[in-house]
This record gives structure tokens, sequence and C-alpha cells, in this order.
């Protein structure tokens, strides 16, 4: 009774899978059938659906990562391509995948990648003509990518140079700048300092010689009252003498 029932088992499932694959590669044609008229969209869709009747399948996962690789979903497309490493596959069929992948790095410029990817392929397949072009090809991309860098680099460490001498060169200007114009603040305080000084001297000189002038006509005036003073005096002496004279006579008379 176990036996047959193992036998039902057996033949249901085979069944199955047997139903899962025709289904899966009636769906693979019509993605080719799409991917041929260019509807690169509708090809995605029945290869997606192919796989998920039968995800094993290497022409499903490889056509889908060419239909995605079409649309310009190119980190999409990579992980198509690498899920095929985990498939029981030729070594002719690995190359086509290798070389498809390095295609695709190819397009995201991760030139190191490519070239990693070409040369996994050319092991598989020496032969291979295109192969071996596109690594040639990828491997001058990646140099030329690398002295770009490089040029960059020394570039950015020249400009950076520049811009620190630049910020020395303006800072000490800057100070510069400042010790002018503190000098120009000391100078203008120093001018206007003498300016106060002379200005407060010729005050003091013209209040000097306004005094010297006020004095000697003070003084002049107190010599000319004094002359008065004496011409009155001798005024009175003189006719004090002239009267005394008069009476004498008068008095010898």
């Amino acid at each position: 009774m176990k036996l047959y029932l193992n036998i039902w088992i057996l033949f249901f499932t085979a069944l199955s899978l047997t139903i899962s694959a025709q289904n899966s590669h009636k769906l693979l044609r019509k993605g080719n059938k799409a991917y041929s008229d260019q509807k690169y969209n509708d090809a995605e869709l029945h290869y997606r659906k192919s796989l998920e009747d039968d995800h094993l399948s290497f022409k499903s996962n490889f056509n889908l990562g060419n239909a995605l690789y079409k649309q310009e979903k190119y980190k999409e497309a990579v992980k198509s391509f690498n899920n095929l490493g985990s498939l029981d596959i030729n070594d002719k069929n690995k190359a086509d995948t290798y070389h498809n992948l390095g295609n695709t790095f190819m397009k995201l410029k991760q030139y190191d990648k490519a070239v990693k990817a070409y040369k996994n392929a050319l092991l598989l397949n020496p032969r291979d003509d295109d192969t071996r072009y596109n690594y040639i090809y990828a491997k001058k991309k990646l140099d030329r990518q690398k002295q770009k860098q490089k040029n960059d680099k020394n570039k950015n460490k020249k400009q950076q140079k520049q811009d620190k001498q630049k910020n020395q060169d303006n800072k000490s200007d800057d100070d510069q700048k400042k010790r002018n114009k503190q000098e120009q603040e000391n100078q203008d305080k120093d001018n206007k300092q003498q300016g106060n000084d002379k200005k407060q001297e010729d005050q003091q000189k013209k209040a000097g010689q306004q005094e010297k002038r006020g004095m000697t006509r003070e003084q002049a005036e107190r010599m000319m009252r004094a002359l008065e003073n004496d011409q009155r005096k001798i005024m009175k002496k003189m006719l004090k003498k002239k009267e005394a004279q008069t009476k004498k006579i008068e008095k010898d008379w």
C-alpha cells in the first residue's frame, strides 16, 4: 500500500514539474517574441513569470538580464546575471554570462569589474574574439580612468595648495592692511596732537604777545602819568621860586 502511495506521489510530482516546465517554456517563447519585437518591458514580464514556474532555467535568467540591459536597468541586469552563478551550467553558457556581465559593467563605467568579467569569460572560452576585443577596450578605458583620477587628484592637491597659499596671502594682505590702518590712525592721531599742540602754542604765544603789548601800554600810561606828575612838581617848584624872588624884590623896594 505504501509502495503504491509513493509511486502516485512521484507521478504527480513529475507531472507537476512537467506542467510547470512546459508553462515556463511557453512563457519563455513569449518573452523571446517580445524581445525580438523590441518590446523589452513585455519580454521582462514574460521572463519573470517563466522563472516563477522554473527558477533554475538558464535561458529565462539569461534573457531576463538581456531584457533589463536593453531597458538600461543595468543594476538589475547585473543582479540577474550574477544569479546564474548558482546554476549548474556548461562553460559556454558561463562564458556568455560573463561576457554580458562585462557589457553591463561597461555601461555603469565600472571598468575594473568589466575587465574582470571579460577575463573570466576568456578563461572559459579563449577563442571568443568579441570578448577579447571587449577586454582590450575595457582595459584602455580603465587605464584612462585611472589616469584621469590621478590627474584629478594631483589637480585637487595643486588647487588646495594654491588655495592655501592664497589664503595665506590674503591673510598677510589683511594683516598688512590692519598694520597700515593702525599706522595711519597713529599718524593721524600724532598729526592731530601736533596740531592741537601748535594751536595751543600759538594761542599761548598770541596771549603772551597780547599780554606783552598790554603791559607796554600800561607802562606807557604809568610813565606818562609819572612824567605829568614830575612836570607838575617841577612847575610848582619853579613857581614857588619865582614867587619868592618876586617877594624878595618887592621887599627890597
